[in-house]
């Protein structure tokens, strides 16, 4: 098993409501399989430039692999900062 966020060696850690988790060896993180790899910071601006021209928020969340819920999330982040 591949760690999907820096894509190296990950070992088996123990299992949560009867799913197994691992952890990556190399930067710690946690996860189950199955679990996407976060947005960079790059492709968060990217995100917000595609909003920016006027693409349909649900263009975006499709492009880049993420629920409508998650860009709406994201934006009003944004705005509350």
């Amino acid at each position: 098993m591949n760690c999907p966020k820096c894509n190296s060696e990950a070992i088996k850690y123990g299992s949560k409501q009867g799913i197994q988790r691992y952890q990556c060896i190399s930067c710690n993180y946690h996860f189950t399989q199955g679990t996407r790899p976060r947005l960079s910071e790059e492709q968060l601006n990217m995100v917000f430039e595609d909003l920016l021209s006027g693409m349909d928020r649900q263009e975006v969340a499709n492009k880049y692999g993420v629920s409508l819920r998650t860009i709406q999330r994201w934006i009003s982040n944004m705005q509350n900062e």
